[in-house]
């Protein structure tokens, strides 16, 4: 247990956890289950099987155990655990299981189980003990690599918006800078999905997606929608940022989310509090996006905010300077027209 306490690595204190209470039960495999910042991780001893879910099911052994708060005996294939749990205990020949809670400072945090074959002995009242003994620290454990990571993690955070000051004020087109913000919002908040949305001058009443940054945001760059409906153009029209775990249900562009597989945002209203020589106030919308329906975190909320503050300012100044090009070019065209008409007055 020395070696799990001594690691800050989640991933490694994760996978020591799980190798020592299989071995000291003398199981098959151990199943370690909590609740992190982004949803649930289940971390067993198989390669390539930690998963992060953003709820743990009712019809799981971990559910009783976390609702009970108490040890549990079971086998894992008795019909009234899921379908999903039963498969996986069959895929792995898995019968005789042993469930105990994770705790951490009295708080119950996750789940820590052992399983053994499906022919292998039942666990025994001495098993429970055992294993028990084994929670205690490995919960420790696991709450100080959470802690280090959320450090690192936010860490990383402020590095990424502190550096994207340079950038965000470097003078570049309006596209070239909604490219860079979108980008950059995924850096400051991993995991995340960010797409650009704008008002477009001759079409007030609709948004036109200018830059995206993540798989599905990237897929609808140049798209255009109506404002009414969509949760985008309530945080507009309201000029407050509206976040959601319910997108499909609350947008009327429930489909097009449920085909990136979204349903939690944060939207973001850029507005500058300056009038854009069109007569815009409020320009567009900041949208922060990702799978499943774990709300964001406070501290990711704080990040998204500022960010979203330096980004009203960027693109206002880069629409100004668009605004100015535009200017510029009919002015130059004008005056070309201008001088070309005396030659073809004077030469019919």
């Amino acid at each position: 247990m020395a070696e799990v306490n001594s690691r800050v690595e989640l991933e490694e204190v994760l996978a020591l956890g799980v190798d020592l209470a299989a071995s000291i039960l003398d199981a098959e495999v151990a199943v370690i289950s909590f609740r992190s910042s982004s949803g649930w991780i289940f971390a067993s001893g198989f390669p390539g099987e930690t998963v992060h879910r953003d709820s743990l099911s009712e019809d799981t052994p971990e559910a009783i155990v976390r609702s009970s708060g108490e040890p549990l005996r079971a086998s894992i294939r008795e019909s009234r655990w899921g379908e999903p749990a039963r498969e996986w205990a069959k895929r792995h020949d898995l019968g005789p299981y042993l469930g105990v809670p994770l705790r951490s400072g009295g708080a119950l945090m996750g789940v820590i189980a052992t399983l053994r074959p499906f022919d292998g002995p039942d666990f025994t009242e001495q098993d429970v003990l055992l294993l028990q003994l084994v929670a205690s620290p490995l919960a420790a454990a696991v709450h100080v690599a959470q802690l280090f990571e959320q450090a690192r993690a936010g860490n990383r955070r402020l590095e990424a918006i502190l550096a994207s000051t340079d950038s965000l004020w470097r003078i570049a087109p309006f596209k070239e800078v909604a490219e860079v913000v979108a980008r950059q919002a995924t850096e400051i908040v991993p995991g995340t999905e960010c797409l650009v949305s704008m008002v477009p001058r001759e079409r007030p009443s609709h948004f036109r997606i200018v830059a995206g940054s993540g798989a599905w945001a990237e897929s609808l760059v140049g798209r255009e929608w109506s404002w009414l409906g969509t949760i985008a153009g309530s945080s507009m029209s309201e000029t407050r940022t509206i976040e959601s775990t319910r997108l499909q249900a609350e947008s009327s562009l429930g489909e097009t989310l449920r085909e990136g597989g979204i349903d939690t945002g944060r939207l973001i209203p850029l507005i500058t509090g300056q009038e854009l020589p069109d007569g815009r106030t409020a320009m567009g919308v900041l949208g922060f996006y990702r799978l499943g329906s774990t709300p964001f975190s406070a501290e990711e909320r704080v990040l998204m905010d500022e960010f979203g503050k330096r980004v009203s300012l960027t693109l206002h100044r880069a629409e100004l300077l668009d605004a100015a090009n535009r200017a510029n070019d009919r002015l130059k065209t004008g005056l070309e027209h201008t001088l070309a008409l005396p030659a073809h007055l004077y030469n019919p």
